[in-house]
């Protein structure tokens, strides 16, 4: 099957879903759980389409080299609701390479993601002074499209285009995750690769998946598919208040960063 095919694919599935009102057979039910694997079908295959256009180049993860950010360059905090990065669609998320594929806002954000921001009075904005959630809840995977995270050092596989993914495999690459309100700023999910196949003790979890969904995440994969983790060890849960959380934290011997980083990438 060509990605062509797989883009036609996607797009009668995310077209079914949305008549159908899909709902989740497995870890997760609910109408927002529903809702947030219909995001990442859709941000997936937009993220598909982007690649078949561009003669199968990915967009970045980050900003890198002259390939564009997928999420628009938009960074959220908890810590000061009112910048603009966390509420102005106009200027970051319709500024996303995905926009055209998308022109809409709702794939963006998972509607069980109660993080919000706040709109200030006077802007030229039609929520102007009101409360809004926050214009994103998603990020992708560091090693589809880049930049490598130099601190797994060197050697490790960025796939920079849809045919360098193979292995993992389309099927066990995973493309966007749910991520934790406290933990997302940009759209780059760091999958820290240190210790992989090797020492479990240098594992590390840089970014946080979300556990909004029964204590786990929902994460689309590079061939379409979605999938719902339930996360193994309480360091990967933390209860944390409503500020932005620490990040890039020792987690040794932690199942769930092995997990991930079995779905992300392999030395080269």
């Amino acid at each position: 099957m060509t990605w062509i095919d797989v883009v036609v694919m996607m797009a009668s599935v995310s077209l079914l879903l949305g008549i159908a009102g899909f709902t989740f057979a497995g870890n997760d039910r609910g109408s927002g759980a529903s809702v947030c694997i219909n995001n990442l079908r859709r941000l997936t295959l937009a993220w598909q389409m982007y690649a078949s256009d561009n003669n199968g180049r990915l967009v970045g993860a980050s900003a890198q080299g002259g390939v564009p950010e997928w999420s628009g360059a938009s960074w959220l905090t908890l810590n000061n609701p009112s910048d603009a990065n966390n509420w102005n669609h106009e200027q970051f998320t319709k500024k996303s390479p995905l926009w055209r594929y998308l022109v809409d806002t709702r794939p963006f954000t998972c509607p069980s993601d109660f993080s919000r921001a706040q709109v200030p009075s006077g802007v030229i904005n039609p929520n102007a002074g009101t409360t809004v959630p926050r214009i994103r809840s998603y990020a992708l995977n560091s090693w589809l499209g880049g930049p490598a995270w130099s601190a797994s050092g060197p050697g490790w596989k960025v796939s920079r285009t849809t045919a360098e993914i193979t292995y993992p495999s389309p099927g066990g690459t995973f493309a966007f995750i749910d991520e934790r309100e406290q933990s997302i700023n940009d759209g780059y999910f760091i999958i820290d690769m240190t210790g992989f196949g090797a020492s479990s003790n240098s594992y590390k979890m840089v970014d946080y998946p979300a556990i909004r969904h029964m204590e786990g995440a929902h994460l689309s994969f590079a061939d379409g598919h979605v999938e719902h983790w339930t996360w193994r060890d309480p360091r990967t849960k933390p209860r944390v208040n409503s500020n932005d959380m620490p990040l890039n934290v020792g987690s040794p011997g932690n199942p769930d960063v092995a997990r991930l980083q079995e779905a992300s990438t392999r030395a080269q």
